[in-house]
């Protein structure tokens, strides 16, 4: 009995030493980094799908999704049954924290084949693997999946388990489709979807980067495919477009009537506005004495420039001057039309032999109408004659003129020492 029980202690100090190994394995684990997984990038392979037959010598295209949103991916490369087969860098060569990296493969040597797909930080940081099988046969992909024992003639049942009970063991790189796997296609940017196949029809809605969407039509020369959207089909340009699939069979879609084009108004060229020019002084027509201040004023509209005695000046504004000797002040604007106008005022000095000159009208600032009544006043002293509009006319006096289309009106004086001075007064008519 004592034998006995001696055992059973024994074997209960076994089972616990192998329990306390166990449990310290476990918190090991628990610590430890998998490198590749943990605070890396993460990628899948979005295209083709897992199994899907090639043909020899067909231009594979892998799609792999690139994620890490720490420091960013900046490549990834592509191993062919653990080959190094090509690789793929990202627009930005520090990382980014997505890249669609699109790899080629031709589809070579019969049999079953690994592709496997690895991202990398700039630092070489690499992520988990994300593999999938692919198969390669010679011409098309079989019509029947090959089975443990094969048959004479083709058969689409179901083949039964093997005698004893045994699973029967199918080959996982062939599906049981004999067609061409349907065409589908990945974008290869943000790309709009458009009522028709041309960048003329509306937008109707866009796929982002790396949208897998189903291709079910196509334009006449393929540069344009029709995919389901929504509850309506849509247009995608081919050129953004990564496709797979037998293209080739899908129908030519009749495009619809492209959009109406608006008819542009015509734009009928309009006359500018006419100018208006006010140019004023508080000197009086006699003259004033030397050294007084005389205040010049302007005021314009529809104008583009405005001088005075070729100094650039506001529209609008006044300078005060000092008289000394006789002056003439010139005000010259640049019309909207490019064309010029002037306006003058001469300011004498009294008592100096100088001819005094006023010439003012009852005309507004803006256009009148056509058949305006406009009043011309003018008054001068030291002077010979005076003409108005050419002809003479007494020193002081004025004239009413009905005005029926622009125009300027000239006061030209001979002043006593035989100079000839002229104002001028311009009438806009509307």
């Amino acid at each position: 009995m004592a034998r006995r029980l001696s055992l059973v202690v024994v074997y209960l100090v076994l089972a616990l030493a192998a329990m306390a190994c166990n449990l310290s394995s476990l918190g090991g684990g628990n610590d430890q980094q998998q490198p590749g997984h943990a605070d890396a990038p993460v990628v899948e392979i979005r295209v083709p799908a897992n199994n899907t037959p090639f043909a020899e010598g067909t231009r594979v295209i892998i799609q792999a999704v690139a994620n890490d949103a720490g420091a960013g991916v900046s490549r990834v490369e592509l191993l062919v049954d653990d080959v190094p087969a090509g690789s793929s860098n990202a627009p930005a060569a520090q990382g980014q924290p997505a890249y669609v990296a699109n790899l080629e493969w031709v589809a070579q040597g019969i049999g079953l084949h690994s592709i496997t797909v690895v991202a990398y930080r700039a630092d070489n940081t690499a992520s988990a693997p994300a593999t999938i099988n692919v198969s390669v046969v010679a011409g098309q992909p079989p019509t029947q999946p090959p089975t443990a024992t094969p048959t004479t003639a083709p058969t689409v049942e179901a083949t039964q388990p093997p005698a004893g009970g045994a699973e029967q063991q199918q080959p996982t790189a062939v599906p049981p489709s004999a067609t061409p796997s349907a065409p589908r296609g990945v974008t290869t940017i943000g790309l709009n979807v458009r009522s028709g196949p041309s960048t003329l029809y509306p937008v109707i809605g866009a796929f982002l980067a790396g949208s897998d969407v189903e291709l079910v039509g196509r334009n006449q020369d393929s540069s344009w495919w029709v995919v389901p959207f929504g509850s309506r089909q849509g247009w995608i340009s081919a050129q953004f477009v990564t496709a797979t699939g037998d293209t080739a069979s899908l129908p030519v879609v009749q495009a619809p009537p492209p959009p109406p084009t608006a008819t542009p108004t015509p734009i009928i060229p309009t006359a500018p506005p006419a100018p208006n020019i006010v140019f004023t002084s508080t000197a009086p027509a006699g003259g004033v004495p030397a050294g007084t201040v005389v205040r010049l004023t302007w005021e314009t509209s529809n104008v583009r420039e405005v001088y005075l005695n070729n100094e650039g000046v506001p529209g609008t504004g006044f300078r005060e001057v000092t008289i000394n000797s006789n002056t003439t002040y010139t005000l010259r604007v640049v019309k909207l039309d490019g064309t010029t106008e002037e306006r003058s005022i001469t300011i004498n000095v009294s008592g100096s032999g100088g001819s005094g000159i006023s010439f003012t009208s009852t005309a507004p600032n803006g256009p009148v109408p056509a058949g305006t009544v406009i009043r011309f006043m003018w008054e001068t002293s030291n002077v010979r004659e005076v003409y108005f509009q050419g002809a003479g006319v007494e020193g002081t006096g004025f004239r009413e003129v009905t005005v029926n289309s622009t125009t300027t009106f000239t006061l030209r004086v001979v002043r006593a020492d035989g100079v000839v001075d002229e104002r001028h007064i311009t009438v806009t008519v509307q």
